[in-house]
């Protein structure tokens, strides 16, 4: 096995545990691919004459396979390649090498900007990550509280469209063995939001309070207690989402960043963990759009 093939099965253990909320061992396995990575650079790394280094730049990007290097950026490198061959001195305009979105799901890329979706695996455009001329920028950019607030509405959005059409059978069965159906989904998403109401609650009524993990995964297929019908659960979930959304919207800002203590992610404000259920839900949502095609080709 390559070395490129051993990273790039941790990467996916590590995004199959997530599944399963194992996010701090996920953490760990994406740290060491980006530090293996990093490492082996430090192998590469020479001072000299800028050409010298265009021109393997060029001989390296030859032996990328176009799975891993598709048409549109590869088009943009060879500009940016013949550009330096010139003028290696000199950085190129933002027109010439637009921002890279990388789909942490699929690894598709796009330019410039995100679709609504990715066109790989129809994951939200939540789970992009952005590329751009930064120094550290990996996250560069502040949060916006009220854009983060919109994701919820947009969230509940785009699980209504994908709940359409789709009746009370095919909402319970598993297309995919060993898999949640739809309402096993929607399920974890009602259990999951009320973990972060109680949190939230708990952040803006204590001064910095210990907030104990939850596993919302463990109760997705324990019925008791629920509506029957599917739509029933998410009219449940949109209508306490609506009450949640109104009140964090009336928020100040000092309020939003209030922190609690979590025993496994440390120090969170009321914004991170709001950052963190939304984003959560968008790698449901590209499950229910999985799941939906193979529902509605049978």
């Amino acid at each position: 096995m390559s070395s490129l093939q051993t990273l790039g099965r941790i990467i996916a253990v590590s995004e199959d545990l997530t599944d399963y909320a194992m996010m701090n061992l996920q953490k760990l396995l994406e740290a060491v691919v980006y530090a293996a990575v990093r490492v082996e650079s430090r192998n590469h790394r020479r001072a000299g004459d800028p050409r010298g280094r265009i021109s393997e730049i060029e001989r390296l990007l030859s032996e990328l396979p176009d799975e891993v290097l598709p048409a549109n950026l590869r088009s943009i490198l060879d500009r940016a390649v013949s550009h330096y061959r010139d003028r290696p001195l000199g950085d190129l305009t933002y027109e010439a090498a637009p921002d890279v979105f990388v789909c942490r799901n699929c690894g598709n890329i796009q330019l410039g900007a995100t679709p609504d979706s990715c066109p790989g695996c129809s994951a939200h455009q939540g789970q992009f990550r952005r590329f751009q001329g930064m120094f550290n920028g990996d996250s560069a950019e502040p949060e916006n509280p009220a854009e983060l607030i919109e994701l919820f509405d947009e969230n509940a959005r785009a699980i209504r469209s994908l709940l359409s059409g789709l009746d009370e059978e095919k909402c319970t069965l598993h297309p995919f063995e060993g898999r949640w159906s739809v309402r096993d989904h929607i399920a974890h998403l009602c259990d999951a939001q009320r973990v972060l109401i109680r949190r939230v609650t708990k952040i803006l009524s204590e001064s910095e309070p210990f907030l104990g993990t939850e596993a919302p995964y463990e109760t997705a297929l324990d019925n008791s207690g629920r509506p029957v019908m599917t739509d029933e659960l998410f009219a449940t979930l949109d209508r306490e989402r609506a009450a949640f959304v109104e009140r964090l919207r009336g928020l100040s800002r000092e309020e939003l960043w209030r922190k609690g203590r979590h025993e496994d992610f440390g120090a969170i404000s009321a914004m991170h963990q709001s950052k963190y259920f939304s984003r959560h839900e968008q790698t449901h949502i590209a499950t229910l759009g999985e799941l939906r095609r193979a529902l509605l080709a049978r």
